[in-house]
C-alpha cells in the first residue's frame, strides 16, 4: 500500500522535476510511476460494494491513475486511502476524470479534490458519511 509518507516524497520530488521533459509537457502536474495496491471507497454504494482494491499506476500532486476491475463513471467520487507509519490511515476525496476499458479491467484517471483526516477515512465505508462529505465540499 502506498504510504502517506511515500506520497509526500513523490509530491516533493515532483516540485523539483524538470517540466521540459517531453513526457510531461502537456500535463498540468508531473507524474511519478507507481505500482502499489491500496483501497478506494466509492461514494453512494453499499458498504459491501464500496470498498475496492486497486493498483496505482502513477501519481501526481493533482491526481492519480490506477487499474481497477470495476468500471467507474466519469464525475463519480471516491476516497483513496493511504497508510501511515504508526498512525491511522489518511485519505483523499477524488473525482473520476476518465475510465477506459483494458484487456484486464479498467484504467481510471482521477483528480484529488481534498484531503480527509483519519477520522473521516475510518468512516469511509459509511455511505451516508461519504455523501455528506461530498455534498459539503462540492456544493
Amino acid at each position: 500500500m502506498l504510504s502517506a509518507e511515500a506520497f509526500l516524497e513523490i509530491v516533493h520530488a515532483l516540485g523539483k522535476a524538470d517540466s521540459s521533459d517531453p513526457v510531461h509537457k502537456n500535463r498540468r502536474a508531473l507524474r511519478v510511476l507507481n505500482n502499489s495496491k491500496t483501497m478506494i471507497y466509492r461514494i453512494g454504494y453499499d458498504p459491501a460494494e464500496s470498498a475496492t482494491e486497486i493498483t496505482l499506476r502513477d501519481i501526481s500532486a493533482r491526481g492519480c491513475s490506477f487499474a481497477s476491475k470495476v468500471k467507474m463513471e466519469s464525475g463519480s467520487n471516491f476516497v483513496i486511502q493511504f497508510a501511515r507509519n504508526n498512525q491511522a490511515p489518511t485519505g483523499m476525496l477524488c473525482m473520476v476524470v476518465h475510465c477506459r476499458g483494458t484487456s484486464v479491467g479498467y484504467r481510471v484517471g482521477a483528480e484529488f479534490t481534498c484531503s480527509l483526516d483519519a477520522k473521516r477515512v475510518a468512516r469511509a465505508t459509511e455511505p451516508s458519511d461519504l455523501d455528506r462529505i461530498r455534498n459539503s465540499i462540492l456544493t
